[in-house]
């Protein structure tokens, strides 16, 4: 049966595959900002064969790409055949079928994803690594441009699958275990402008190899105990826009060469570091639209010494709150009894 528009409607999966509203935060405040670059290939409409006795998962067709596509869109299962009109953008989110196989993408078109949600997290020894196998065999599917992790089991070893989608324009594996070693396989993504490894164990050894991506522009590192050796490491980062340090506690004064080196900065956010007042003022040779410091009591005279060092920066000074969980995850940890 030809399914010309997608119907809404999908099973529900017992494994952990987290939905769309989990991401928000980093990847929603940055669609503020990213925009994707956009081919030819849109233009024309699109047809992808879905097998047709059960479901692969969720796809999601808007007008605009993202896991967080602005506007309205449709959303249903992944089954059967799909006509995706031109210029609409395809989200697919994988389902407890995909992961028990995944050698079953195979059977569908290079072309036939944007946005590409591997989000499994193991709830048992028999679900070890779902996400491992999964990128191990996604790598045809050259029309991604968005690979995301988010809280996912996904390891370096094989993280490094996102090297082989050479379309591929933001990278996001929030809350997930990744060291950065994926970071040296990344300099082949000629079209990479955007990684996002909030909350992960990146490593300060792992951080020098983001400089040989030629086009990364934005960068969220916050949250993963980085140092001063780790910000040295982005000195080559030479087309910066965003970059995002925030709660990495052994960062210093010590960084601020390298940060004020970094000459295309315009949003700089430290909040939760241990870089001073008096640090920040050696910025003042960037050319910033946003400066969040960490919390503290500044002085009078230092706070309009700093606002008047970046006279068009909008300056935020970062309040430490303690998080409180969603309820996705007070459903996923709720007492079984």
């Amino acid at each position: 049966m030809r399914i010309v528009a997608v119907l809404l409607g999908l099973a529900v999966v017992l494994f952990v595959c987290l939905s769309l509203p989990a991401f928000a935060g980093f990847a929603e405040e940055y669609n503020r900002q990213f925009r994707f670059d956009v081919d030819g290939n849109l233009q024309r409409q699109r047809v992808i064969d879905f097998p047709r006795d059960a479901s692969l998962g969720e796809i999601i067709i808007s007008s605009t790409p993202g896991t967080r596509p602005e506007g309205p869109c449709l959303s249903g299962a992944a089954r059967g055949q799909v006509t995706v009109p031109a210029k609409r953008f395809v989200c697919f989110i994988p389902g407890h079928r995909f992961y028990k196989d995944p050698s079953i993408v195979k059977t569908l078109p290079a072309s036939c994803v944007d946005t590409l949600v591997l989000s499994a997290h193991s709830l048992d020894d028999s679900e070890d690594g779902m996400c491992d196998r999964a990128l191990s065999f996604v790598g045809h599917l050259s029309s991604v441009i968005e690979l995301c992790l988010d809280n996912s089991d996904a390891t370096d070893g094989a993280a490094l699958h996102a090297s082989e989608f050479p379309n591929l324009q933001r990278f996001s594996a929030v809350a997930c275990i990744l060291d950065g070693s994926c970071f040296k396989w990344f300099a082949r993504l000629k079209k990479l402008r955007c990684i996002s490894m909030q909350g992960n164990h990146v490593a300060d050894k792992n951080v020098q190899y983001l400089g040989a991506i030629p086009r990364l522009e934005y960068l969220d590192l916050s949250g993963n105990n980085l140092s001063d050796a780790g910000v040295a490491g982005l000195s080559k980062c030479a087309r910066i826009v965003r970059l995002k340090l925030t709660g990495n506690r052994a960062i210093t004064d010590k960084s601020i060469a390298t940060l004020s080196a970094l000459k295309t900065l315009r949003y700089l956010e430290i909040g939760g570091t241990q870089i001073t007042g008096k640090g920040a003022l050696r910025l003042k040779g960037l050319k910033l639209t946003l400066l969040e410091l960490p919390e503290t009591v500044y002085p009078g005279p230092v706070l309009n010494q700093i606002r008047a060092a970046f006279p068009s920066a909008a300056i935020r000074i970062s309040v430490n709150k303690r998080l409180q969980p969603d309820a996705r995850t007070r459903e996923l940890y709720a007492p079984l009894h």
